[in-house]
Formats: structure tokens, C-alpha cells, sequence
């Protein structure tokens, strides 16, 4: 015999808890905190970070250039500057020599003479933080002056003290680089600094003068690729400064991956340096259905004098990142009267080199 089933009959709360019930219910507001979860969310990660960078324009003052956008649709270079105006000259020989013609420059130097050093040039725009505001927040500011340059562009965001390079870059322009990454549907480029140094010690090479081509040789091996990170991130570490300054501990070396190339948007935003970008899906390096092309910037600093190595690694203190390793700059001026070449040194002579080495991916770059 199946058994009659049991009705629960609800008679409600008694006498004592019919007050406390209905606050409880007035309260729950048909589920209002869990619909207005989605749009906070948003407005913290995209719309905070986006008004704060819009806002920071305020402790910049422009010397010199354009203050609003370039007309076209041709590539914006951001660069950040902490000294040593003569690396400036360089910057932007190589990367007009790739096609750029636009760039703005966050003067962040001690004697901010960039403006001057420079000279008027067209298609550059030079930016200074106001008196009293010299130690603010550069990734900030620099997040404003993409905004307000790039929307809707190509940015290239590097130092000064650095030079991007592609596959090919010899005989081929940024534009075309750009070209084909929007034929496959690329928002972004990532990339790998390479620290240059020479045969002899960089503060003799500095105090004779040389040029950045001095700094000519590399570490072909002796890198490592780690799981990608809570925003995508896949970190690398290796180089000149984990095989001689960190060599006891390999963690503690700086990290190398970047994503200095972006098609960038109003919402975007870089969260430590050129590390680490959001949205996260811009930080990973490859499609899920083939290889993506990369670049490699070339780093230069060890030209550097020491004021400026200590005013680059000031700003770059402020936006350390977990697994990021120990900052770059201060081992840099740590290896100015050191000679660090050894059997894992190759000379750098093309773009090819570095494919060679495994260091740039060349995709389906033709």
C-alpha cells in the first residue's frame, strides 16, 4: 500500500515573530544587492581605473607639442623618459625609422629638459608633472596620456632607454606589422626585454660616449617560461641579471614579459609598468588556433648614468607586481662597471638572431 503523502501546511510565523519577519523581508529587496554586483564590478575594475587616470592629467603640464590627438589612424608611441636626453635622439631615430610618427613623452627626469633638448619637432608631444607633484603616480599619468592619445589606436608604451623590434623590422614598418595583426584579429603584441651589454663595462662605454649599438651582445639561453599568472600573465625570467646577480635565487630576478604593442581602448590599462595589462585576455601571448607573432624590447639602460637608473627605478618601485621578481633598474646599476660576457653572450646583428635564440616568435610574419 503506497502511503497517503504528507501536506506541509504553512501557517506561517507565530504571534512573537511576525515583526521580525517582515523587516527581514523588507530588507531583502528581491534580491537588489546580487543584481547591482555585476554593474560595481565593472565600475571598479574598468570605470574607477579609467577616471583616475583622466583625472591625474591634472598634475601634468604640456611644454611642448600637440595637446590633443594626432589626426589618421597611424601608431601613438607613449614613452616614459627619467634622464639622459641623448637616449631620447636615439628612441626616436629607430622608431621613426619603423614608421612611428607620433609620440608623447612623460618627462619624468631630474633637470626635466627634455622639452628643450628636443627642440620643436613634429609629432611630439612632451608632458612634465607639475611643481610639487614629481613623485606621483607615473603608471597613472601614463595611462592618461595613452587615453587621451591612442583611443581607438596602435600604442607603443615603452622607456626611452628601450627599443621595440619585430620579426623582419629591418626591411619592414610598424605599420605593416599592425596591418597584419588586425588581418588576424590581434588586439595586442607580446614581447621580452632583452638587456644589451658590450664586451667591456657599459660606465667605461658610457663615459667615452658610445652610442646605444655599443651595447651589441645578449643571453641566447638560460631563460625560463612559468604557468600563466591570475590575469593570464606568463612570466619569464632570465637574462644578464638572473645569471650574474641572481643566481642563488632564480625567483628573484626580475621578470621579462611585456605587452608593449596595443590596439588600445578607453577602458584599458596597464596595472605594473608594461607587465601586466587589463582586461586580462590581453595578456596572453598566444590564439588559442596558432602562434602569434611577438616582439622583443631591447634594453639599453646600462648606458645609463646612475641619477637616471635611480629616478627609473623610484617609478618603478611604486608598481611592483606579485611574482614580478625583485625591480630591474637597481641590478642594472649594480652591473654598469661589471663585464659580463660569457659563453651564453651572442652578438646582435639582426632580428634573426633573436628568432634563432628562441627570444621572438616570428608567427605567421612573413
Amino acid at each position: 500500500m503506497i502511503p497517503p503523502r504528507r501536506v506541509n501546511t504553512n501557517r506561517g510565523p507565530m504571534a512573537g515573530q511576525r515583526r521580525r519577519v517582515r523587516v527581514f523581508q523588507s530588507l531583502r529587496l528581491g534580491g537588489f544587492w546580487s543584481k547591482l554586483q555585476a554593474p560595481l564590478r565593472v565600475a571598479s575594475v574598468l570605470l574607477w581605473p579609467w577616471l583616475k587616470a583622466r583625472l591625474s592629467l591634472r598634475a601634468l603640464e604640456l611644454q611642448a607639442g600637440p595637446a590633443a590627438a594626432p589626426p589618421g589612424r597611424g601608431c601613438v608611441v607613449v614613452a616614459s623618459h627619467h634622464g639622459d636626453h641623448a637616449f631620447a635622439d636615439a628612441f626616436l631615430a629607430h622608431h621613426r625609422a619603423l614608421g612611428a610618427k607620433h609620440f608623447v613623452f612623460l618627462d619624468l627626469s631630474r633637470d626635466g629638459g627634455l622639452a628643450a633638448h628636443l627642440g620643436p619637432q613634429p609629432g611630439c608631444a612632451v608632458w612634465r608633472p607639475r611643481p610639487g607633484a614629481e613623485g606621483g603616480p607615473s603608471l597613472t599619468w601614463l595611462n592618461g596620456l595613452r587615453g587621451r592619445y591612442a583611443t581607438g589606436r596602435w600604442c607603443l608604451s615603452m622607456a626611452t632607454t628601450d627599443l621595440f623590434v619585430f620579426y623582419r623590422c629591418e626591411s619592414r614598418t610598424l605599420a605593416d606589422f599592425t596591418e597584419f595583426l588586425d588581418s588576424e584579429s590581434r588586439d595586442h603584441v607580446y614581447a621580452l626585454v632583452v638587456e644589451m651589454y658590450g664586451e667591456r663595462p657599459a660606465a667605461d662605454l658610457a663615459a667615452e660616449g658610445a652610442p646605444p649599438s655599443a651595447l651589441d651582445r645578449f643571453d641566447a639561453f638560460g631563460f625560463v617560461t612559468l604557468d600563466p599568472g591570475r590575469f593570464r600573465n606568463v612570466i619569464v625570467r632570465g637574462g644578464l641579471q638572473r645569471r650574474t646577480l641572481h643566481r642563488a635565487k632564480p625567483r628573484q630576478s626580475p621578470a621579462l614579459n611585456r605587452v608593449p604593442l596595443v590596439k588600445w581602448q578607453w577602458f584599458y590599462g596597464y596595472a605594473a609598468g608594461t607587465r601586466l595589462v587589463v582586461p586580462a585576455y590581453l595578456n596572453i601571448p598566444h590564439t588559442p588556433w596558432h602562434s602569434s607573432p611577438t616582439g622583443c624590447v631591447l634594453r639599453y639602460a646600462l648606458l645609463a648614468g646612475p641619477e637616471t637608473l635611480k629616478v627609473a627605478a623610484r617609478h618603478e618601485a611604486a608598481v611592483a607586481v606579485k611574482d614580478g621578481g625583485l625591480a630591474s633598474y637597481p641590478g642594472l646599476l649594480k652591473l654598469r662597471d661589471a663585464a659580463p660576457l660569457q659563453d651564453a653572450s651572442r652578438r646582435y646583428r639582426t632580428t634573426r638572431d633573436l628568432v634563432d635564440a628562441g627570444l621572438l616568435n616570428p608567427g605567421q610574419w612573413f
